[in-house]
């Protein structure tokens, strides 16, 4: 009779594929941000308290990104994930997080091994940005290109639920076809909605 307990071992991921982080040591990750943002709200992003919770953070990370090159945040239906898994968000700090990354309309952002400690402070102080100030400069992931910051990357992200009889196309191909570019069947390089 088999085991049947939980495997514990790291997930496998393809070769040459970069190892995913250990879930426990990326809702640690997420935590601290949590402390990070909670401190910044209640003392400002310049008060000591604040600067402690960020130097923590950012020592953190650097032992984070001793084991691992990166991990990805994404956050849909009140739920944080990273790199596609979940992570457990019990405590007020991590729904604090997630209430505020979805209040600033946060789809997706990823952290790379490289990240400056001014890097990580500017991304906190973005996290930390109102809601109707970050609308105001347009979107996360285009205040986070204008930052400067390197070693962080955004994406807008959006969940739709698809059905089989949907049809779903790649934003790029449907431009293309419109645009009369490809190779296709109409002679001229024009592709059909089938065709894509």
């Amino acid at each position: 009779m088999a085991d049947e307990t939980t495997d514990t071992r790291p997930e496998q991921t393809e070769p040459g594929a970069p190892q995913l982080a250990d879930m426990t040591a990326v809702a640690e990750l997420a935590r601290h941000l949590g402390q990070i943002l909670s401190n910044m709200a209640l003392y400002g992003p310049q008060h000591k308290v604040s600067q402690q919770a960020i130097m923590k953070g950012y020592e953190f990370l650097g032992g984070f990104f001793a084991k691992w090159e990166r991990v990805s945040f994404t956050v849909a239906d009140n739920m944080l994930l990273a790199d596609g898994r979940q992570i457990e968000s019990k405590n007020t700090l991590m729904l604090g997080l997630i209430k505020q990354l979805s209040a600033i309309d946060v789809g997706s952002f990823s952290l790379a091994r490289g990240v400056t400690f001014i890097d990580f402070t500017k991304l906190t102080e973005l996290l930390n940005t109102p809601p109707e100030k970050m609308k105001a400069m347009g979107s996360f992931s285009e205040a986070l290109s204008k930052s400067g910051v390197s070693h962080v990357q955004a994406k807008s992200v959006v969940y739709q639920l698809v059905t089989e009889e949907d049809v779903v196309v790649n934003k790029e191909e449907l431009q293309e076809a419109l645009s009369g570019g490809g190779e296709g069947e109409g002679g001229k390089g024009a592709k059909s909605v089938e065709e894509i």
